[in-house]
């Protein structure tokens, strides 16, 4: 079993490398554009210092293991491909690279920032347990279909504020024609994790009956049968959702 377990941190190695390497990139672009890239709902909240040192220790990381991987691995087709990115990086100012003092607002921005930080956090927290607490031990930590599942994680993301923009006004429609200021003024007066709760179980309630309707209408269905196409289980496959499908689940969370 550690043999086992040994064999397949191993095969993780380049996948790492260039996952880190991916991801390094992508935040350096973040610099560079970000004013097309970043989410301005959280852009002014970030830490900078820190993000370039998170950066700089990635990007080490990443060179290590892609300098390894060419050289005692045999597959070496990620490991080549990791190398390049990390050289675009280096291009690009690595860790130090330019921050814009300032730049012009757009209406709509990718979203690459919050795509980054999300997949970094899952990935640093589920491709671990799955390697050391796998159901089913056979299963490698990288599938065939693990390409589809990351492309639809990034239409999710990366469409985040384009999927809010169709979701964010029908919702404030809907809620002025119920609006009672009555209870507007209770609810005000809740105390703020009271305010929380309620809200959480009120958007969980919205979105379960939502869901079913995926279920039970044969249209919605077509759209949200993509998400049940999974053949195996892991971390990334429940990000397997149609972009109409997205909206339409997400509407209901929109105003909380």
């Amino acid at each position: 079993m550690k043999t086992h377990l040994s064999t397949r941190l191993i095969t993780l190695l380049p996948h790492t490398g260039l996952t880190l390497s991916a991801l390094g990139l992508m935040t350096i672009l973040c610099f560079v554009f970000p004013e097309f890239l970043t989410t301005p709902a959280i852009r002014e909240n970030y830490p900078i210092p820190l993000i370039r040192e998170a950066m700089s220790y990635g990007l080490m990381l990443a060179g290590a293991l892609t300098l390894y991987s060419l050289l005692f691995l045999p597959n070496k087709r990620l490991s080549f491909i990791s190398l390049g990115l990390l050289i675009a990086c280096a291009a690009l100012g690595g860790s130090q690279v330019h921050q814009k003092p300032e730049y012009d607002t757009f209406v709509i921005q990718i979203g690459l920032d919050w795509f980054v930080l999300d997949l970094l956090i899952l990935a640093a927290l589920f491709i671990p347990l799955e390697a050391l607490f796998a159901k089913h031990k056979r299963q490698g930590l990288v599938r065939r279909e693990t390409l589809t599942d990351l492309a639809y994680f990034a239409v999710g993301h990366l469409g985040f504020q384009f999927i809010m923009l169709l979701t964010q006004k029908p919702a404030d429609e809907l809620l002025a024609l119920v609006r009672l200021p009555g209870q507007q003024s209770f609810l005000a007066e809740l105390p703020l994790a009271a305010q929380i709760l309620l809200a959480l179980f009120v958007a969980d309630m919205a979105q379960y009956w939502i869901h079913r309707t995926t279920h039970r209408i044969p249209t919605l269905w077509r759209f949200h049968a993509i998400h049940h196409s999974i053949k195996r289980m892991d971390w990334l496959a429940g990000s397997r959702l149609h972009i109409a499908d997205n909206i339409w689940c997400a509407a209901p969370c929109t105003p909380w």
